[in-house]
């Protein structure tokens, strides 16, 4: 075979697989658009496929809040004032507490009880220093 013919092949197989990348790139991308927007509907099709019963969800959105803080925070310092608990620090920084008796709360005033056990000491590091941000909490959650 001679140089060109080669050429050609070589041009002939890029020219077809460019044309099948292009359309299976708007293939995808026009699924993509069209489940985007049914992604609720979907999982919850799937949870009941599954046998998965549930209460239908509340559409309604919530915020969230995060706490944030440097690595330096002294929380591995502050670990030996936690008791009844498993505590123990990440290597990211992170706390992680695991209470060993379940704690009972009030779904009736959820406020008053979370700031009275976060204020003990032996419960949570710098516990007064958190805000108890109201949410909807079902009794079987707790």
């Amino acid at each position: 075979m001679n140089f060109r013919r080669i050429e050609w092949i070589f041009l002939l197989a890029f020219v077809v697989l460019d044309i099948f990348l292009g359309f299976m790139f708007v293939q995808t991308s026009s699924k993509t658009t069209q489940t985007t927007g049914d992604t609720a509907t979907t999982i919850i099709r799937e949870m009941r496929a599954d046998n998965i019963s549930f209460k239908n969800p509340d559409t309604s959105e919530g915020t969230g809040y995060y706490i944030a803080g440097s690595n330096e925070s002294g929380l591995k310092q502050s670990l030996s004032q936690l008791t009844e608990q498993t505590a123990r620090v990440q290597s990211g920084g992170k706390l992680v507490s695991t209470l060993r008796a379940t704690t009972t709360i009030d779904t009736g005033k959820p406020k008053a009880d979370l700031t009275t056990f976060m204020s003990q000491r032996t419960n949570v590091i710098h516990g007064t220093e958190y805000v108890y941000e109201g949410f909807y909490v079902r009794a079987n959650e707790l």
